[in-house]
Parts: C-alpha cells; structure tokens; sequence
C-alpha cells in the first residue's frame, strides 16, 4: 500500500469520525440500540417534589418516644481488635468506634445513639436524640425526648 493510499485511508476514516461526533451530539437523548427504528421515547417528565414538611414547618411531636424499641432495632454483628487500636463493633452493618453514632429507624422517626463502650463482653449503646424520618441533618426534638442510657 502506498503512503498516499494510507493518507485516503485515514482522512476518510477521520472524516466518518468527525460525522458520527456531530450526530451523536445533535441528539438530546442518547438513542438505546435495541429501540424499534423510528421509535421515540415519551417526553421525560420534571419530577416530583419529596413528599414532607416544608422548612419552617413545625415538626409534629411523637406521644412517648419508644427508645426500647429503637433499641431492640441495634444489632451487634462483631466486634474486633486489631494490636493496641481501639476496639470496634459492627453495629447494623455499620463498622463503628467508641464515640461514633448509629442511626436507627424505627416508628416513622430517626433514633440517633451514641456508641458508649465497647468491650468483649459486649456493646453500650446511649440514646441521644430523636430526628423525624424527613428531618434535614442537623435538627432534633427536645432534649426531653432524650433516653437514658
């Protein structure tokens, strides 16, 4: 093959490359190759707002607060101890230190404890504070609702 075959052969390719580009950027949606030739799909429609309070809302208050079933929600898969570190636990999935928080869902409400000890013989949760299911990071009920530990 000659160099000037070459030449044809990599501005034809060069050219294709730079078409497909183009057309692959006109298109708003990205064209799915098992779709029907000519199918078009339906118009994406703007979604929905969360369903929740609204901020300055505020927030309706839970009769008694069931930390005892909050509680029975924690389960302790382990606990470990690697050389002269911390020992840590893995509580609800969650791989967690002394000081470390676990949240917990349960009744429609957040429970948030607070990881106390953890020892061979086992782990000490202590209650902390109570978030709704949609609260935003960062805000909670009374520090009346708190449990004991």
């Amino acid at each position: 093959m000659t160099p000037s075959m070459r030449t044809i052969r990599l501005c034809c390719l060069l050219t294709m490359l730079a078409r497909l580009a183009t057309a692959a950027a006109e298109e708003a949606l990205p064209r799915d190759p098992f779709w029907p030739v000519g199918y078009e799909p339906p118009p994406v429609a703007a979604p929905a707002p969360p369903p929740g309070p609204a901020r300055g809302t505020p927030v309706p208050r839970q009769a008694a607060p069931d930390w005892a079933g909050a509680r029975a929600a924690v389960r302790v898969s382990g606990i470990s101890q690697f050389g002269n570190e911390a020992p840590r636990a893995i509580i609800n999935g969650q791989w967690v230190a002394q000081g470390e928080t676990v949240i917990v869902n349960h009744d429609q409400m957040r429970y948030e404890f607070v990881v106390s000890a953890i020892t061979s013989a086992g782990v000490r949760v202590a209650a902390n504070r109570i978030l709704p299911a949609a609260a935003p990071e960062g805000t909670s009920l009374d520090a009346d609702n708190k449990g004991q530990e």
